[in-house]
């Protein structure tokens, strides 16, 4: 019988590193393959979840009496932003000017500020439409208030001093001069699902 000579040390690590950095990609391709499998499911299973959560649709019947006017062959005039381009958007002037216009309706855009006060502002933040800068979120209701909702509409000059709008006041608004009313609920801030439920 020949005793083979043992191969040197160097080589026997090697051999271990080989074999261990194998067995780690393999475990790491099980892994990863465990994990895609597992990620479908859970979509799956969300999405089919969703289903149950969602709100129950509107019938078409109640649709069509709020969006629609009594001759269901003219269809209704909606002003976006209250009417943004004749006066600062979403701001009661525009709801009045939307109004004079022969609008049926308006959609405006719901958002929070810092102290929770719901507010007809568009975008989270404040220079495109205001005097002001910074995040609406990070705003009290008695500092946007102060705020100049006209200073850059074309018609400035004319609407000087409008205000950025509550929820309240353009709902009122609405209701007085009996217009429909669209909100947009912004979802940059995600106090408005809070709030809606």
């Amino acid at each position: 019988m020949i005793l083979r000579q043992i191969p040197p040390l160097p080589i026997i690590f090697a051999c271990l590193q080989i074999w261990f950095f194998s067995y780690l990609v393999f475990i790491c391709q099980h892994y990863f393959m465990f994990s895609l499998y597992l990620t479908t499911i859970v979509v799956i299973v969300v999405a089919v979840g969703l289903q149950y959560l969602a709100f129950e649709p509107v019938s078409e019947t109640i649709s069509r009496q709020v969006l629609f006017k009594e001759n269901l062959n003219d269809l209704p005039v909606f002003a976006h932003r209250g009417g943004g381009h004749d006066a600062p958007e979403n701001t009661i002037a525009a709801i009045r000017e939307a109004k004079k216009n022969g609008a049926d309706g308006i959609e405006v855009d719901l958002s929070f500020t810092k102290d929770n006060i719901a507010v007809l502002f568009h975008d989270e933040t404040m220079e495109r439409t205001t005097n002001g800068i910074g995040t609406l979120a990070s705003k009290t209701f008695s500092e946007i208030r102060e705020l100049d909702a006209a200073s850059t509409h074309i018609y400035r000059d004319r609407f000087k001093g409008e205000k950025i709008a509550t929820l309240e006041e353009g709902i009122e608004e609405c209701l007085k001069l009996k217009m429909k009313l669209i909100l947009d609920v912004k979802e940059y801030d995600s106090r408005n699902s809070d709030n809606a439920m």
